[in-house]
């Protein structure tokens, strides 16, 4: 479990398949710039199932796009 969700529901804010040639640096390039904005807790995960490094961020009670990875 990622200890900076520690269990929180998370909103993904921006999903690069695996495929993608540099996923993870453009993933963690992208969680830099969220972090710098409006989502200070903005990391990457790797998400098994989807097969793509996806930037999350706690999930705030007014975003629409709230799903439980």
């Amino acid at each position: 479990m990622c200890t900076s969700c520690r269990g929180r529901e998370r909103t993904v804010l921006e999903s690069i398949p695996h495929a993608t040639p540099r996923a993870n640096d453009k993933a963690e390039w992208i969680a830099g710039e969220q972090r710098a904005g409006q989502h200070p807790e903005a990391h990457v995960h790797f998400d098994l199932d989807r097969d793509a490094f996806t930037v999350v961020a706690p999930a705030e009670l007014d975003n629409e796009m709230e799903i439980d990875l």
